[in-house]
């Protein structure tokens, strides 16, 4: 999942783990989503 909003020009700002899921949360330019 990371290395796809990498390639999409996403800023990763943080990762957390609670309870067996991972919270991804990321900085994305709306026109690389579609």
């Amino acid at each position: 999942m990371v290395s796809d909003l990498s390639s999409r020009r996403a800023k990763v700002e943080g990762i957390e783990t609670k309870a067996k899921v991972k919270i991804i949360t990321a900085y994305a330019p709306l026109v690389e989503m579609f």
